[in-house]
């Protein structure tokens, strides 16, 4: 999923006034945020960050917590672009339209419902 959305996502410049670099990059952020929806929906921030913090302290350079609700905070304008972008061509779905198929009374083989 980090791949996906670290390729989806345009790349960060680095701070023009310099400075210490975050911990976590926008990329990592969206990843976390997106992966605990996905197998472990939290209704808080804090709630995320100890599910990333419990099971996935290895994988991500995880700040504390206030600063992790900072790095969500800027990486929600990243999160809402990447979740309206299609999934292209390349996720095999077609943007025609398909009629739905029915069984016949009494028979089973499908037909076009039209």
């Amino acid at each position: 999923m980090f791949v996906w959305v670290d390729d989806s996502l345009p790349k960060q410049l680095p701070n023009p006034n310099g400075g210490r670099p975050a911990k976590l990059t926008t990329s990592e952020t969206v990843t976390i945020l997106l992966f605990c929806s996905l197998t472990a929906p939290q209704k808080l921030l804090k709630g995320v960050w100890r599910w990333a913090y419990t099971n996935h302290s290895d994988d991500f350079n995880l700040p504390v917590y206030s600063k992790f609700v900072e790095h969500c905070h800027r990486a929600l304008p990243a999160l809402c672009w990447l979740l309206e972008q299609p999934l292209g061509s390349g996720a095999g779905l077609s943007a025609s339209w398909t009629p739905p198929c029915s069984l016949s009374a009494g028979s089973s083989e499908l037909t076009d419902t039209e």
